[in-house]
């Protein structure tokens, strides 16, 4: 499906289930099987190049953006879209409201977070776990490998699938301040749009000046 902006709502609530409470469940693409009630992922979609949830791009369309803050569902259902349930928040808020509703994974599967063995999957936690028993398995700072051992680590050009130089990424910033979209500059490099996105978010080609 083409997602359209200007008939976004619409095309969204033909591709979710209604429950009789008023929730659109996401029913599009690798969606289609997951169980709303047990899901933590968000669905999301790309429109115009950009990929955003799709509880994010609701908002935008019916309550305008709002920079800074994140889609807050009072139904509590992180695979709804239905934009009567979804308002922006901080995210600060948003943790409050999971903890007033008890949302929160140490509230909603307390055995789950008790310290010792996680009985219900298998994993470790408190002093049982790795970490805690050698505390070198944890090296940060000083100790992590890309100090201790710079010679293995790669950056930028220096990485074997790199597919732009370090001559590219000042124009590509330049480019992406003037609000070019990041699809139509990856189009132009021949590169991916998450490529851009990377660079855009300064997950990568950070030391680039």
């Amino acid at each position: 499906m083409k997602w359209d902006i200007g008939n976004l709502v619409a095309q969204v609530k033909t591709v979710c289930e209604i429950t009789p409470d008023g929730c659109w469940f996401w029913r599009h693409g690798s969606w289609a099987d997951r169980d709303p009630d047990t899901c933590r992922e968000y669905p999301r979609l790309m429109v115009g190049g950009e990929r955003h949830h799709v509880a994010t791009w609701m908002l935008k369309v019916t309550a305008g953006d709002a920079p800074g803050k994140e889609p807050c569902h009072s139904c509590d259902r992180p695979a709804c879209v239905a934009p009567a349930h979804l308002h922006w928040g901080s995210h600060q808020e948003n943790m409050a409201e999971m903890g007033v509703r008890s949302r929160a994974g140490a509230q909603r599967y307390p055995e789950r977070y008790a310290s010792g063995l996680w009985e219900r999957t298998g994993q470790l936690r408190g002093d049982d776990h790795p970490m805690h028993r050698n505390p070198m398995l944890a090296a940060r700072g000083e100790r992590h490998g890309s100090r201790t051992h710079p010679e293995r680590w790669h950056h930028g050009e220096d990485i074997p699938n790199a597919r732009l130089t370090a001559a590219q990424i000042p124009g590509i910033r330049r480019r992406l301040a003037a609000g070019e979209k990041p699809a139509s500059i990856a189009a132009h490099l021949g590169v991916g749009r998450g490529t851009i996105r990377a660079i855009a978010e300064g997950r990568t080609w950070r030391r680039a000046i």
